[in-house]
């Protein structure tokens, strides 16, 4: 996977709504200015940081409507990178 976009919805802090795009180099994220991307994935900060915390998957959060992608066929990708 070349890259995934997040854009992520801040409503208690507004500057920081919006998007960044991240690779991954042997598991590590590096953020990249105007780099390419496979999947965008868009959610509010609120699930972000549960995601990142490790107390939801990325599966249960599309499931449950809560996680937009754009592209499904990175569901499992994107569950097992977080």
């Amino acid at each position: 996977m070349n890259g995934v976009k997040l854009t992520v919805h801040d409503s208690f802090i507004p500057e920081n709504d919006g998007s960044v795009v991240v690779h991954f180099n042997d598991r590590k994220p590096v953020v990249v200015d105007g780099g390419g991307y496979d999947v965008e994935i868009k959610l509010d900060v609120a699930w972000f940081s549960s995601l990142v915390m490790d107390v939801v998957d990325f599966r249960k959060l599309w499931m449950m409507g809560l996680a937009e992608g754009s592209d499904e066929g990175y569901v499992n990708v994107l569950d097992t990178l977080f």
